[in-house]
């Protein structure tokens, strides 16, 4: 190693050549002001644009391939995305021109909402969508007693002429470990939903044990409430997998598997109707990478 050549700082050096220019130094004072220190407030700074573009995407279900129908995906219209300056919140504002998707000769104008917020622990997520479709008005459910003695039940729906407004709002803890080239994570999860999806709990009871006969008999009426869906769920995964390249979508190995229950607020049948509208529902699935698969 030769020592004689010194190393060649360019920048400092072209800053340097300035100040001599100017004849202005560092270490003069009176020379020299500095602003007045301020305050750095978050909220003011939440939402700066980044980029925009005059198509309809949901970038967090193209990453995640996370979507039932292709306007879900991308449609006619226009989104905007907006991080703050601490990187700590990214924003999704978009509008979508598509289909009905109960009616194929009627086309929807929808706007969507999105927003995760990683600068506190757990991470907080919510999103807002509205007018993707119409929202649904379930009828009272009716009660049936049938000839050989056994009771069912009916819930009519009907589409709503209001338009569909959904929103959830998430929080949840993406622990993540790598060891080996392996990377494994725990992602435990809570999240509460609500929309204008309107349920009757009234129940309508009907005795048609004589319908071979051509009788069915109005039993009894119990009154109830117009309620809308709101729904909590909470969620644990488990993952373990290879660890992929940047350029990558899938890990070669992996498997994972999320186990979860959910419940819908108030949504249950009054007295005296023993089955409730909607049980608690316990759910699971797995999935796995295999190369090739």
């Amino acid at each position: 190693m030769d020592f004689s050549q010194r190393h060649a700082y360019f920048i400092a050096d072209r800053l340097s050549e300035q100040e001599k220019e100017y004849g202005v130094s560092p270490l003069d004072e009176d020379s020299v002001s500095f602003s007045e220190v301020r305050r750095w407030r978050k909220l003011p700074h939440l939402f700066n644009v980044h980029s925009w573009a005059p198509l309809f995407v949901d970038v967090d279900n193209i990453m995640n391939q996370s979507f039932d129908r292709i306007y879900q995906v991308a449609a006619p219209g226009a989104t905007v995305l907006m991080q703050n300056r601490l990187s700590t919140m990214v924003t999704q504002i978009g509008y979508a021109a598509h289909r009905d998707p109960a009616d194929r000769n009627r086309w929807r104008h929808s706007g969507h909402v999105k927003m995760t917020y990683t600068g506190w622990y757990p991470v907080i997520e919510a999103k807002l969508d509205f007018n993707d479709r119409a929202a649904t008005d379930h009828l009272p459910t009716r009660s049936y007693m049938y000839a050989d003695g056994k009771a069912g039940f009916a819930t009519p729906s009907a589409a709503g002429s209001r338009p569909a407004l959904e929103a959830q709002i998430s929080a949840y803890i993406p622990w993540k470990w790598y060891k080996g080239g392996w990377v494994s994570g725990v992602i435990p999860k809570a999240s509460y939903s609500v929309s204008n999806d309107h349920y009757d709990t009234s129940l309508a009871v009907w005795d048609s044990r004589g319908e071979s006969l051509g009788l069915r008999f109005f039993d009894a009426y119990v009154p109830g409430r117009i309620m809308a869906r709101q729904a909590v769920n909470a969620s644990v995964r488990g993952y373990i997998m290879t660890a992929t390249a940047k350029n990558a979508v899938f890990p070669r190995f992996g498997i994972g598997a999320e186990f979860g229950a959910l419940t819908r607020l108030g949504l249950g049948l009054p007295a005296p109707a023993s089955r409730a509208l909607f049980k608690p529902t316990v759910y699971g699935y797995g999935y796995m990478y295999l190369p090739g698969f």
